[in-house]
């Protein structure tokens, strides 16, 4: 699960800035209907990365607990 919540987050950091790159280009800037859209995709991939980080915090809490445990 941790592994996972890794790549998903990697994957979510690619997207955010991939987001970041078109939000900036002048075609997509001046166009402010396809600009909406790349701003609500971008706050979406922003809700999913801090749904996740916060998944990953939480299993890494565990497993410091676990290992812990196990001294």
């Amino acid at each position: 699960k941790l592994s996972q919540a890794e790549n998903d987050i990697t994957s979510l950091e690619k997207s955010q800035k991939d987001l970041e790159h078109q939000m900036a280009l002048p075609e997509n800037y001046e166009n402010k209907v396809k600009l909406t859209a790349i701003q609500q995709k971008y706050k979406e991939v922003q809700t999913q990365l801090e749904q996740k980080q916060a998944l990953w915090e939480s299993l890494a809490v565990q497993i410091d607990s676990l290992e812990n445990s196990l001294k």
